[in-house]
C-alpha cells in the first residue's frame, strides 16, 4: 500500500471496496446468465 492507505480507516475502506467489487462480478454473471435462460424459455414459450 503506498502512503496512508496502508494504515487506519483508509485501508480497511480500500479493502471493503475490493471485497464488494469481488463479491459483485460473479453475482453479475450469475444473474446475467439467468435472465438469458428465463429470455431464451419465453422466447421458446411464445413460438
Amino acid at each position: 500500500m503506498m502512503g496512508g492507505y496502508g494504515m487506519g480507516g483508509g485501508g480497511l475502506i480500500v479493502v471493503l471496496i475490493f471485497a464488494a467489487l469481488v463479491s459483485i462480478i460473479p453475482l453479475g454473471a450469475l444473474i446475467l446468465l439467468w435472465v438469458m435462460a428465463f429470455r431464451d424459455r419465453f422466447d421458446g414459450g411464445r413460438g
